[in-house]
């Protein structure tokens, strides 16, 4: 498994979900950006 987009804060994990590029309107577009562009996704995790 591939962590290099997963950190560790203070016993809280911020998962980031890179985009490819050809997809980023589309993302943006699903998910209500403002832009209407969306090149990643940063979540926080227990």
């Amino acid at each position: 498994m591939d962590m290099a987009n997963l950190t560790n804060w203070d016993g809280l994990y911020d998962v980031r979900f890179i985009i490819p590029k050809d997809r980023w309107q589309d993302a943006g577009k699903v998910l209500g950006s403002q832009t209407g562009i969306l090149k990643d996704i940063l979540e926080k995790m227990p």
